[in-house]
C-alpha cells in the first residue's frame, strides 16, 4: 500500500549490492516498514509490505559498507551525506549557548543577506526531520528589501481588505457558531492587530515583516501540519548561526490563504497549508545581556 502525497504516488526502491554487503544486517534491523529483511543468504528487498519502502532513507545512512541505496520518492544516492566526525558535533554547552543567546530581532540594519547565505541556511533545513518522505514543505524565499517589502504591502492590502469579515466573525451572529474562545479572540487579538498593521503601514512603518532583508514563507498541504513549522525551526537555527537575527512571523498567512490571485503571483497553491514567515538580516542591536527562559505550561512526568 503505497503512502501517495502530492510529490509522489511510488515506493521507494531500496538497492543492496551483493558485492559490497557484509551481511551485518543493520539495515533490516533499522527498517520502519520491513521492506528490508534478513533471509538465508543475506539481506532481502520485500516490496509487498503493508507500505512499502517510504525512503526514509534509515537503511542508506546506516550501512557501513555503503552497500545500500534508495531511490524514488524524492530520494537519491546523492542524497546520502558524510557524516561530520564526532569532535566536530556541537556539545550541549554549545547547543546552549546557540539557543540561550538567539533573540527575536525587528530591528535590521541596512546590509542586505547575500543569495549565499539565504541557500546555505535553506541547505541546513533541508536535513529537519518530516513525518512522511518526501518532504512536502515549499519554501518561498523573498531575497531583498523590495521584494520582502512588496510581498508586506501585498499582506497588509488583503488585510485592509478583510476587515469587515473579521468584524463581522467577532459580532454577536457569529458567536453562537464560532464559539466564545474564538469570539473573543477575534476581538481582542485579531482585529486589534489588523488594525495596527494597516494604520501603521499608512504612517509608512513596516510592522508585519519590520523591513527585513530577507524572508522565507514555509508552506504545506493541509495534512502533516507540522512539518513545515519543523523546518522554519531549523532555518532559524541555522540563520543564527550565520550571524543573522531572525523572528518568526505568524500573522502574513491568514490573511495571504484567502486571495488565490496573490497565492498565485507567489507560486503557491490555491488551497495550500500557510505557515510561518521567517524574516531575517543583520541585526540593528546586536548585543543582549541576558537570555530569557520561557515557563512551559505544564511538564508532567508519568
Amino acid at each position: 500500500m503505497t503512502i501517495k502525497l502530492e510529490r509522489t504516488s511510488e515506493d521507494g526502491r531500496p538497492r543492496v549490492d551483493a558485492k559490497l554487503c557484509t551481511v551485518c544486517g543493520l539495515c533490516a534491523a533499522v527498517c520502519p516498514s520491513g521492506t528490508l529483511r534478513m533471509g538465508d543468504d543475506g539481506v532481502l528487498v520485500d516490496p509487498d509490505t503493508d507500505f512499502g519502502c517510504i525512503a526514509c532513507g534509515q537503511c542508506m545512512a546506516i550501512c557501513p559498507s555503503g552497500a545500500v541505496t534508495v531511490s524514488g520518492r524524492g530520494l537519491s544516492v546523492d542524497d546520502r551525506l558524510p557524516l561530520p566526525a564526532a569532535s566536530e558535533m556541537a556539545s550541549d554547552e554549545q547547543l546552549g549557548a546557540l539557543l540561550i543567546r538567539r533573540r527575536s530581532r525587528r530591528h535590521f540594519d541596512d546590509r542586505e543577506v547575500p543569495r549565499a547565505v539565504l541557500e546555505r541556511v535553506i541547505e541546513l533545513a533541508s536535513t529537519a526531520p518530516i513525518g512522511v518522505p518526501p518532504s512536502e514543505v515549499r519554501l518561498t524565499v523573498f531575497h531583498g528589501r523590495d521584494k520582502v517589502r512588496e510581498f508586506a504591502a501585498d499582506v497588509v492590502g488583503i488585510t485592509r481588505r478583510g476587515m469587515p469579515t473579521l468584524r463581522f466573525m467577532a459580532g454577536p451572529l457569529m458567536r453562537p457558531l464560532i464559539g466564545k474562545a474564538a469570539s473573543e479572540m477575534f476581538r481582542t487579538f485579531v482585529i486589534p492587530l489588523a488594525e495596527t498593521i494597516t494604520a501603521e503601514a499608512d504612517r509608512g512603518r513596516d510592522v508585519l515583516l519590520y523591513d527585513a532583508p530577507a524572508a522565507i514563507l514555509f508552506s504545506q498541504p493541509a495534512y502533516g501540519e507540522a512539518d513545515a513549522d519543523i523546518v522554519a525551526t531549523y532555518a532559524m537555527l541555522a540563520a543564527e548561526s550565520l550571524g543573522l537575527g531572525t523572528c518568526m512571523i505568524g500573522s502574513a498567512s491568514p490573511f495571504l490563504v484567502r486571495d488565490k490571485a496573490l497565492l498565485a503571483k507567489y507560486g503557491l497553491p490555491a488551497k495550500p497549508k500557510l505557515g510561518l514567515v521567517l524574516v531575517m538580516g543583520y541585526a540593528r542591536y546586536p548585543k543582549f545581556h541576558y537570555g530569557v527562559r520561557r515557563s512551559l505550561a505544564d511538564v508532567n512526568w508519568v
